[in-house]
């Protein structure tokens, strides 16, 4: 059984910023690809994930202008979710400024599938999750 241990779970998602950034093409998704050198500051988002009602993902934040189906950590949320896996809510506490090139959004997907890959004990690689 698929539960979250210790809830709530509240953890830091740090910003960064760009020492450098080469666009280097555009790809077939449209996104273009990249090379780039960052470095974390230490300005940080504040997550925190608590059970919800089963087969459900919710997902607040602090910045009434990032809406549910908007937020990265709902969209990175819902891209590994199953069926039968327990209900989370997951609260974003924003101090990243939004659209800042800060990298707040990305960071909050990549810290609620870390957070849920490991909690919910769901044994994806690394690489599954990139």
């Amino acid at each position: 059984m698929h539960t979250l241990r210790k809830p709530p779970v509240k953890t830091l998602s740090p910003a960064k910023i760009n020492l450098i950034l080469k666009i280097t093409g555009v790809r077939r998704d449209g996104y273009h690809s990249i090379a780039t050198l960052f470095q974390m500051v230490d300005l940080c988002d504040v997550m925190t994930f608590h059970p919800g009602p089963a087969n459900e993902i919710r997902v607040t934040c602090s910045n009434a202008s990032i809406t549910e189906k908007k937020n990265l950590a709902y969209l990175a949320a819902k891209s590994i979710w199953r069926r039968g896996l327990p209900g989370v809510r997951i609260h974003v506490e924003k101090h990243i400024p939004a659209s800042a090139g800060l990298g707040g959004g990305s960071s909050n997907a990549a810290t609620a599938l870390a957070v849920l890959n490991r909690f919910l004990n769901l044994g994806l690689s690394g690489s599954a999750l990139r």
